[in-house]
């Protein structure tokens, strides 16, 4: 377990994570206005201490040419989030949700960038619970067993804490077969793993329990997860 602060990548992300800059592409992206962005920055700054420290990558070798992959942003997170709603603070609520799954979404481009400064080696394919009869949702528990972070799921492969992501992945030495772990901004036509993408946002068109990532956007878009 490495806690993100501890690795150059991550620990980059979370000093964009409260940037006006960054804070300005989500305000963009989520069609906040001018005013909101005080917020918008109020929010980021609390999650930041929270992700700070307790947001943790773990990578366990399995068979072959593979690996089980674990990113936390941790409890803090969560309880940060419980505390606006029982104030009935809902838009910090949803700005947690969009703050969060965007690191998230960033948090994939890191792990890529590690897996090649520690190995050499690229990241040729991402498997996500849920995502298909190759890889169904049932696994998420098996994925989770062996992981020493405090990660866990429901019976209904809800992640727990909420700001989770869980993964398969499988390595390569072609670094023109990487994977970029989401199809927003990837040129890779022929990529196995393609989905297609809609909206204004770029937002996959996947189902939103395809990708244990993308439960903050289930929660967004009030649908139900799995």
């Amino acid at each position: 377990m490495e806690y993100f602060r501890e690795i150059a990548g991550f620990r980059r992300l979370l000093e964009e994570f409260v940037s006006e800059e960054f804070l300005r592409k989500i305000g963009e992206r989520y069609h906040y206005a001018e005013a909101d962005l005080p917020l918008l920055a109020e929010v980021a700054g609390r999650m930041k201490r929270c992700i700070y420290e307790e947001a943790a990558l773990e990578q366990r070798e399995t068979q072959g040419d593979a690996a089980a992959v674990v990113m936390m942003l941790g409890a803090g997170v969560d309880a940060l989030q419980d505390a606006y709603a029982g104030e009935g603070r809902l838009s910090e609520c949803y700005m947690i949700e969009v703050l969060g799954s965007e690191l998230l979404l960033r948090g994939y481009a890191a792990y890529n960038q590690l897996v090649s400064e520690r190995s050499g080696k690229y990241v040729a394919r991402y498997l996500f619970p849920g995502s298909g009869s190759e890889c169904a949702v049932e696994t998420l528990p098996e994925l989770l067993a062996g992981t020493k972070l405090p990660v866990s799921c429901t019976e209904g492969y809800c992640m727990i804490p909420k700001k989770s992501v869980a993964f398969w992945v499988t390595f390569t030495e072609e670094k023109n077969k990487q994977c970029e772990g989401v199809c927003v901004g990837c040129g890779r036509e022929d990529c196995p793993n393609r989905i297609g993408q809609s909206g204004s946002q770029g937002l996959p068109q996947a189902h939103m329990a395809d990708l244990p990532l993308t439960y903050g956007y289930a929660r967004i878009l009030g649908r139900r997860y799995p």
